[in-house]
């Protein structure tokens, strides 16, 4: 009867061990995609700014304000990914006029696959990565805060209201960007988001 508990007990601690083990992958794995997400944002936040400053000489097309209308993946050899969401969404979201005024989207959570994984306010050069839904909104707020090096108390958190109108005419079109083409939304007042397919 004893050796059958001390079986038990030993297959009880090896089972406390390899689940210790798979919660240390686990977060090492994520500690790595909140790096590499780091890592993405700064090359994004890079390309914006060189495109700013050579726009004309590559064609690139700014605003009035001097930024970028939009992001396009072919820019890139490898468009930056941000590591912690799923790769089915929109690459980037350019935010419309009316968000000129924000420094961080709206919606900061990938709540469905309309969220695109990268955020751009092309009135500001301001970019944002999103966070996955998570436990808590203490949990998303902190993720959020270290990608993007802020200080929101909350994921939810909302902003000043709209605070100029300067810089609206932007250039910016609504509508879907992808490599290949552009689609732009016409005869509506309030422009739709626009957002840059996920690089294949």
């Amino acid at each position: 009867m004893r050796w059958i508990l001390d079986i038990i007990a030993v297959l009880t601690l090896a089972g406390l061990v390899a689940a210790v083990v798979a919660f240390q992958r686990v977060r090492s794995e994520r500690e790595q995609h909140v790096a590499r997400t780091i890592t993405e944002l700064r090359r994004l936040e890079r390309e914006i700014k060189y495109r700013a400053v050579t726009g004309n000489a590559l064609n690139t097309k700014v605003n009035e304000v001097g930024w970028p209308v939009t992001v396009e993946p072919s820019w890139f050899e490898n468009p930056p990914v941000n590591m912690l969401v799923s790769p089915d969404r929109p690459w980037l979201e350019v935010a419309p006029a009316d968000d000129a005024h924000l420094l961080h989207p709206r919606v900061r959570v990938t709540i469905d696959e309309k969220q695109a994984g990268w955020w751009y306010n092309p009135y500001q050069g301001i970019v944002r990565a999103r966070v996955p839904v998570m436990v808590s909104d203490t949990d998303a707020a902190e993720l959020y805060n270290r990608l993007n090096g802020s200080s929101l108390t909350s994921i939810f958190e909302s902003e000043p209201a709209k605070r100029a109108e300067a810089g609206e005419e932007s250039g910016a079109t609504a509508g879907t960007v992808t490599p290949s083409r552009t689609t732009t939304g016409r005869g509506s007042k309030k422009p739709a988001r626009r957002t840059a397919a996920a690089p294949r």
